[in-house]
């Protein structure tokens, strides 16, 4: 079974290469239109497309989503989480098919990380934490004990969600943060603490694991 990477090259999808690479996962990489990608390490142009894996890299909640559907037209048929040989998971948690836990990630116990989720470096995520499938979150974003976070969110760099708050469905949480209230579905809120400025069209729908 070959794996591939899905996602532009980015300083983000190298960080997911080379976690790749020193996890000894052998792998070539496809743009998130299905076209082969040379610009990672790790490419070989001889791969056949017919049965294999593939990892969900960077980007917006919205395009990754994009790529999963595209890549199961193409056969993926496998769809393996990428753990970083950094990243600390506590005890009872889980993290599902196609998610990405980057380096220097805390992942406290009893959390879940949902289907194709990203979880940038030196980014933690606390006891009993909920985060749903396609969330995204910047380096340094900080998930405190309890926090609820919606399908397809985004949660910026440096920004820090409260115990126990709910974070709505494909809402976007800006960088730097400090959420104290539950925010709504497709909220995008700024500042500290966290207000409303918007609401975010990066999404028809509220997606759906294509292969759940």
């Amino acid at each position: 079974m070959r794996t591939f990477l899905l996602g532009a090259a980015s300083n983000s999808a190298w960080a997911v290469a080379d976690s790749m690479q020193r996890l000894g996962m052998e792998f070539g990489s496809i743009d998130n239109r299905g076209n082969a990608d040379s610009a990672f390490p790790g490419f070989t142009s001889s791969w056949p497309w017919g049965s294999w894996a593939a990892v969900v890299g960077p980007a917006t909640p919205a395009i990754r989503f994009e790529a999963t559907r595209i890549a199961m037209t193409h056969g993926a048929e496998e769809w393996p989480r990428v753990l970083d040989t950094s990243a600390v998971i506590g005890i009872r948690s889980a993290v599902e098919h196609g998610a990405y836990v980057a380096p220097l990630v805390s992942i406290g116990p009893n959390a879940r990380i949902d289907c194709f989720v990203y979880i940038n470096r030196n980014s933690a995520v606390s006891h009993h934490c909920e985060v749903g499938a396609f969330v995204s979150t910047g380096p340094g974003a900080m998930l405190c004990g309890g926090s609820q976070i919606g399908t397809g969110a985004f949660i910026g760099a440096g920004a820090v969600v409260l115990p126990g708050r709910t974070i709505g469905p494909m809402a976007v949480i800006g960088a730097g943060c400090v959420v104290t209230r539950d925010v709504p579905s497709r909220a995008v809120v700024v500042g500290n603490p966290a207000r409303q400025v918007g609401e975010s069209e990066d999404w028809v729908e509220e997606p759906l694991c294509p292969c759940c």
